[in-house]
Parts: structure tokens; C-alpha cells; sequence
């Protein structure tokens, strides 16, 4: 989500060089693109970066779009890669020094049901606080809260479904 923010901050700064608006910017997603949409709508840090939304076949509230046990899931992906899994600051480190491209890979074959389930690590409820790098967090709390207190951001929005919608046929 982090790298969505960088990319929504680039046209900002950019659009005009292109014949845009930077007042006049529409973010559009589908299925889990519809759930990043969501997702920067309740976003803090992507307040102002966009004008309008677009939410085709999904959204913020999809069971997929935020994930809650991603510390299991390290430890399940530590012990496969025989990293320790006791020590989180070992667990880390011996992660870092992995392939990041086995890692990916092995999240995506790791799905229980790949059309029931979600991935094992996405967007995290961080705790408000400014990091090291003086990056904050992206979500700080859960998207159905931000909506029922009235702080998803309050821009122009078209939401659809398509018929058939996860209909599987083999």
C-alpha cells in the first residue's frame, strides 16, 4: 500500500507535465485493486492525493484486504526456510537474508483456497506512530471503524459488480 501512496505522491507532483489536474485525480480498482481503492479512501497518509474512486468487485470490507495473523504466518514461512522461529529478532534477520522471490512465491502456493482465502501477508492495522524513517502508518485502524466514525474521505465514488461475479467454471 506504501508503494501505491508513492505512486499517487508522483502524480501529484508530475500530472501537469502530462496535460493533467492534480485536482482532478481518479483512482480506479478491481476486485483487489476495488479493496486498495478502499483502503485509500480510509488511508490518513492518501488524503488529498486523489479526487475521485472507482470500486469495481470488491472493497475495503472484502475478508482479503486486511490481514490480522501475519506474524503466524512469518513463523510458518521462518520454519519452512529453517530460520528460527523462537527469537522474532533471529526470525527477522534470517528472513531478510533470504530469496524474496522464493517468499513470494511460497505465499501464493501456500493458500489454503486460493479463491476463499487471501494472502498470507498484505495490509496491516499499524499502530499511529512515526517510524524510523518518519514514515507513518498507512491504516491505523480498521476500515469498518474509519467508515462507521465518518473519516473515509468524502469523494465522488462510482461502486459496481459484474454478473457472474467469482462464478468459477472449469
Amino acid at each position: 500500500m506504501k508503494d501505491v501512496l508513492l505512486a499517487l505522491k508522483w502524480v501529484q507532483t508530475n500530472i501537469k507535465s502530462f496535460g493533467g489536474d492534480p485536482s482532478r485525480v481518479t483512482i480506479m480498482g478491481e476486485s483487489s485493486g476495488a479493496s486498495t481503492v478502499g483502503l485509500l479512501l480510509v488511508s490518513k497518509q492518501a488524503k488529498g492525493l486523489f479526487h475521485r474512486a472507482i470500486c469495481q468487485s470488491g472493497s475495503a470490507f472484502n475478508h482479503f484486504s486486511i490481514v490480522n495473523d501475519t506474524f503466524d504466518s512469518s513463523r510458518i514461512l521462518a520454519a519452512e526456510l529453517n530460520c528460527p522461529t523462537s527469537d522474532s529478532t533471529r526470525m527477522i534477520e534470517c528472513l531478510r537474508s533470504r530469496d524474496p522471490n522464493w517468499i513470494v512465491s511460497y505465499s501464493i502456493h501456500t493458500l489454503k483456497d486460493l479463491f476463499l482465502s487471501r494472502l498470507n501477508f498484505g495490509p496491516v492495522i499499524e499502530n499511529n506512530h512515526s517510524h524510523e524513517d518518519g514514515e507513518y502508518a498507512f491504516l491505523d485502524e480498521s476500515p469498518e471503524v474509519s467508515y462507521a466514525q465518518g473519516r473515509a474521505q468524502n469523494v465522488p465514488m462510482i461502486v459496481g459488480i459484474a454478473e457472474n461475479e467469482s462464478k468459477l467454471q472449469f
